[in-house]
């Protein structure tokens, strides 16, 4: 698998990957732009899950500039203190979602485990990629059962925003997983544009949802939840 990624990188041109790599870190303004239009101020779960999509997009613009002005010092810092807030987002995020108990129960174990791990790999950094294969595996596994609970309890004929969003999580940490795993071999360098171009189609599911779901904000309601219970 890994090696027909490789081919499929090497005929394509260097400026293909620049535009991926580009529109990656840009296409997060998507549905952050058309979240802030739609969203009331009353779904503060929401505007909770814009605020990540936020820092995400600014993480990224920081990460363009320190590719120029590098001060690789400063952004490892911020780039570490991301993933806390990504591990930490994703575990409250999904346990919001989730009718089960007992899917509750396993994201606020997941989140203790992620963290200890994510601890675990400041003092040894052999740990990181075990760090994020394990994050892609957790929370690819408990936003497909998120899922499988939406599914079920669908009201009507369309598909409530929370199940874009968790779509959105799901699609991206199981591509991910698979991604980051291949980037530990000596090909898988080649093929860090793969990671992008799935950041770029989580985004426009992400966004995807905003717009085809934006009636029901004149409820302030989504899937039948209160947007303002948290």
């Amino acid at each position: 698998m890994a090696s027909l990624l490789y081919f499929g990188f090497k005929i394509m041109n260097n400026e293909a990957v620049y535009f991926i790599n580009v529109f990656s870190t840009l296409s997060a303004a998507i549905p952050l732009g058309i979240g802030l239009l739609i969203v009331k101020k009353g779904a503060s779960s929401l505007r909770y899950f814009l605020a990540f999509l936020a820092v995400g997009f600014l993480v990224d613009l920081l990460g363009w500039y320190n590719a120029h002005y590098p001060n690789n010092g400063f952004y490892s810092i911020v780039r570490t203190l991301y993933w806390l807030i990504d591990l930490t987002f994703y575990a409250f995020f999904l346990r919001w979602v989730a009718n089960s108990r007992v899917v509750r129960v396993i994201c606020q174990w997941v989140f203790l485990g992620l963290v200890l791990l994510w601890v675990a790999q400041l003092f040894e950094y052999s740990l990181l990629n075990t760090f994020k294969l394990s994050l892609g595996v957790a929370y690819s596994f408990i936003a497909g059962f998120v899922l499988l609970e939406l599914i079920e309890n669908k009201r009507g004929d369309g598909l409530p925003l929370v199940f874009w969003l968790v779509f959105g999580i799901f699609f991206y940490h199981f591509c991910t997983f698979f991604v980051m795993g291949m980037i530990t071999t000596s090909t898988g360098n080649k093929i860090w544009w793969l990671h992008n171009a799935v950041n770029i189609t989580t985004n426009i599911i992400y966004a995807l949802g905003f717009w085809v779901c934006r009636d029901e904000f004149a409820a302030a309601k989504v899937g039948g939840q209160t947007l303002s219970n948290t």
